[in-house]
């Protein structure tokens, strides 16, 4: 903040926030700032009831009974922190306003369809009344393994329930004092339109949808920190994992070698601590980096202005119902009326037979009689055919209490045919149940959707439900603030994303294809945009050699914001096969990337989506990952033998031998279910015999593998076994999964 700026922050704090406190405030001079305390402040402040503060030091010195204020002093904290403590209410008037003469109902007519009514005009005359505009101010708190805050506002126009300009009413001329008058109630609230306005009730009302508004603000600002809480999550259970592995590899190797009993229990029981102490590390950082987000009300303002109003009657042959209209001056525009049911401003109205005005995603045809309704009028759908019926034509069944129509009654029993397509309804906010004159009825699904009828609505992007606490001031101390809080992160899948890199012809595009350094590379990085730009930054910087990949999968925890696991991958497929286990052998082993990188290379995707078939340096690699202890566990053995097992090595058998001599753990179950399937049948034949050595430690995926094995194989299997152990009744015992797998047996 510039030195001026600071200056004019402190004289507006002390001229126009001071006097909500109850202060009067003069500016003698645009330095000098005098301040007539009540006495209740004066005593908070431990000062007399009258200021003379000089924001400069020459004025301090050359004015009388001056007191210099500047920022630190222990005067300014204690006037900010009695403003902090007050109630963070206002009430402002707009006045200056030049009003112009607008014919509301031509106004009307042209701005605003209504497909299925017509308008009558009323007695009433246009008229200067004020709105009251209600603004809402929300501190939003991210916390994570980070805590970040933002401050968002919102304004509402109580008298439509529209959306309005916030900056664009705030430029306006505020004042404290004024006399509004408001004759007839908010058209949007569920209130009858003859009722006097309840201020209490339509801020309420305005309240709880101001936080629904703002959740869909903040729909996209909160995926991008769930992922990022997701990706730290990631890193730091990897961290966990690899670190408490090397531990328990150690200790079960002490335990092995332990020469008496009494050693051995002990160490068996720190290797169980290890393990509990794993778990709770785990839970412990995935707790740390859950993304909770908290909404909380730190101010409002209620703010009268002009509008020129008038109401016209919207009617057809079921029903008539008064609508009024407002001429906005601030937006200079017509205030688009609302609907009834959703609240969204429309400029399509449809007049249903109880009299609601609705929008047309909110509008239902009765498949029986054909009158237009809405979703607040009970509406329900038959149970076979899913049309909508209203309350005089659906039939309940007196067996199960289900509702059909007329044509399907008593087959609500009978199996059901496929339903018609019918458009889904808008999503809405889920929230806890909040107060509210009388309860919304649940919504139904919209009819099928005929050609002249719109297209409906976009569906709104999914978001959290925020936490959100009351700050009671003044008059809104009954103003409840209570939507549910829940986790809102998302885990991060590996996967390969084809992207057409190719057909790129911009400037950024050409720009990385004439590159032809690793400095200019990444001095484009930053400019680049997600998507199949950083995919053809990836292969340009492939193609440098595999010495420029090291490299980059070196920097990746640093570059982790701009570079994604699949850009690895389309970087890796650019490389030649051989130089892919030197380079996977020389990474760090305790790189997040590590064991992903090596199932892409591995053959974990299908063959065509840019992994290298490998040939003889699998075997290679595969002795590199064997040998290689220092921080790889059993998992990457399993890893590569499954890469083999894809890519069909020869010498897959041989590789399967150093696996079974392992204990069983939940991966080892998926590699032994992919060579199940593999076709090999020495293969299966090991396999069998390794399950079959300790058939009481094997979990369901265990046992179908078992039991597919013995189905393919059938009797060849059994006389491979060994004759001395009734084979097939321990089958039976171990594997009795169904029939069909057994068929082999008949």
């Amino acid at each position: 903040m510039t030195e001026d700026n600071a200056f004019s922050e402190l004289r507006r704090f002390l001229v126009d926030g001071l006097p909500t406190l109850g202060a009067l405030a003069d500016l003698p001079r645009h330095d000098l700032v005098e301040l007539l305390l009540p006495e209740d402040m004066a005593t908070s402040l431990g000062t007399s009831g009258f200021l003379r503060l000089a924001l400069t030091p020459e004025t301090a010195k050359a004015t009388a009974e001056a007191t210099y204020l500047a920022y630190g002093s222990d005067l300014l904290d204690r006037l900010i922190a009695l403003a902090r403590s007050g109630e963070h209410v206002g009430r402002w008037y707009v006045t200056g306003l030049a009003q112009p003469v607008k014919n509301l109902r031509q106004e009307l007519t042209r701005r605003v369809k209504f497909p299925n009514a017509w308008l009558n005009p009323s007695i009433q005359q246009d008229e200067l009344q004020y709105h009251y505009a209600v603004a809402f101010w929300f501190r939003v708190v991210y916390l994570s393994h980070e805590k970040r805050e933002a401050l968002h506002s919102i304004a509402l126009d109580l008298h439509t329930g529209r959306r309005v300009n916030l900056p664009a009413l705030l430029l306006e001329t505020l004042d404290q004092e004024g006399n509004p008058t408001t004759a007839v109630a908010p058209f949007w609230t569920p209130a009858t339109a003859s009722t006097p306005l309840d201020l209490a009730a339509a801020l309420t009302l305005a309240q709880e949808r101001a936080a629904i508004l703002l959740q869909h603000d903040l729909a996209d600002t909160l995926s991008t920190a769930s992922q990022r809480a997701a990706r730290r999550l990631e890193e730091a259970q990897a961290r966990l994992h690899v670190f408490y592995d090397d531990l328990s590899k150690t200790l079960e190797r002490r335990r092995q070698r332990a020469e008496d009993e009494e050693r051995g229990a002990a160490l068996a029981a720190k290797l169980e601590a290890v393990q509990a102490e794993r778990q709770k590390k785990l839970a412990e950082a995935e707790e740390q980096h859950r993304l909770r987000v908290t909404l909380r009300l730190v101010a409002a303002a209620l703010i009268a202005r002009p509008m020129m109003t008038t109401q016209v009657y919207v009617e057809n042959r079921f029903a008539k119902v008064a609508l009024p209209i407002a001429w906005d001056p601030v937006a200079k525009d017509l205030s688009l009326p609302v609907c009834q049911v959703c609240g969204q401003a429309t400029d399509r109205l449809h007049l249903c037979a109880s009299g609601h005005l609705v929008c047309p995603d909110d509008a239902l045809h009765c498949s029986a009689c054909t009158r237009e309704l809405c979703r607040s009028c009970g509406v329900a759908t038959c149970v076979v055919c899913h049309q909508p019926l209203c309350s005089r034509h659906q039939m309940v069944c007196p067996t199960c209490g289900q509702i059909t129509c007329q044509e399907h009654q008593e087959q609500c029993h009978k199996p059901v045919p496929a339903p018609v397509e019918a458009a889904k309804p808008k999503p809405k906010v889920e929230e806890e149940k909040l107060p509210a004159p009388k309860p919304a009825p649940k919504p139904l699904p919209k009819p099928p959707a005929k050609p002249s009828k719109p297209a409906p609505k976009p569906a709104a992007p999914s978001y959290p439900h925020l936490e959100t606490f009351q700050q009671t001031p003044g008059y809104r101390k009954s103003l409840p603030m209570e939507i549910s809080n829940q986790i809102y992160w998302f885990q991060q899948e590996l996967q390969a994303h084809p992207q057409d890199y190719a057909s790129l012809q911009d400037p950024l595009a050409q720009s990385v294809r004439q590159a032809t350094s690793e400095e200019a590379l990444y001095r484009l990085l930053p400019r680049l945009p997600d998507g199949p730009h950083i995919d053809l930054w990836a292969r340009q910087l492939a193609s440098l050699g595999s010495e420029a990949i090291r490299r980059l999968l070196r920097d990746m925890d640093r570059l982790e914001d701009t570079l994604s696991l699949s850009t690895i991958c389309i970087s890796l497929s650019t490389l030649d096969k051989k130089a892919l286990p030197v380079l996977l052998a020389a990474l760090p082993t305790t790189s997040i990337f590590t064991r992903s990188l090596m199932e892409i290379v591995l053959g974990q995707w299908p063959a065509g989506q840019g992994v290298p078939q490998v040939g003889d340096e699998m075997w290679a690699f595969y002795e590199i990952v064997k040998n290689y202890r220092k921080g790889l566990n059993a998992d990457f053995h399993l890893s590569a033998l499954i890469g083999m097992v894809n890519w069909q090595h020869p010498r897959v058998e041989e590789a399967l031998a150093h696996v079974l001599e392992g204990k069983p753990n939940q991966d080892m179950l998926e590699a032994l279910r992919l060579m199940a399937f593999s076709g090999k049948e020495t293969l299966a034949v090991a396999l069998a015999r390794f399950l079959l050595r300790s058939p009481g430690d094997w979990e369901t995926p265990a046992r179908y593998a078992l039991a597919y094995i013995f189905y393919r194989y059938g009797q060849q299997m059994l006389s491979a076994l060994p004759a001395d152990r009734d084979w097939r009744g321990d089958l039976m015992k171990l594997a009795p999964l169904s029939t069909y797998y057994w068929g082999w047996q008949r």
